[in-house]
């Protein structure tokens, strides 16, 4: 029973390590950066997917 306490004990403090790291940007100029970051990678993505659909279709 020992274990499985100290087990749950490492979990949670590694969960709370987790949480820590992924708090909210508190300034502006963070969140523009994040969601700037968030844009050019969905732009990333699409383009690999229209690139892949040029390959296959052969246009």
């Amino acid at each position: 029973m020992e274990k499985v306490i100290e087990k749950l004990d490492d979990i949670n403090r590694t969960l709370e390590g987790i949480l820590a790291v992924m708090k909210k940007p508190e300034s502006k100029f963070e969140k523009a950066l994040e969601y700037g970051g968030a844009g050019v990678g969905i732009l990333g993505i699409l383009s690999i997917i229209d690139i892949i659909r040029r390959w296959l279709i052969g246009g």
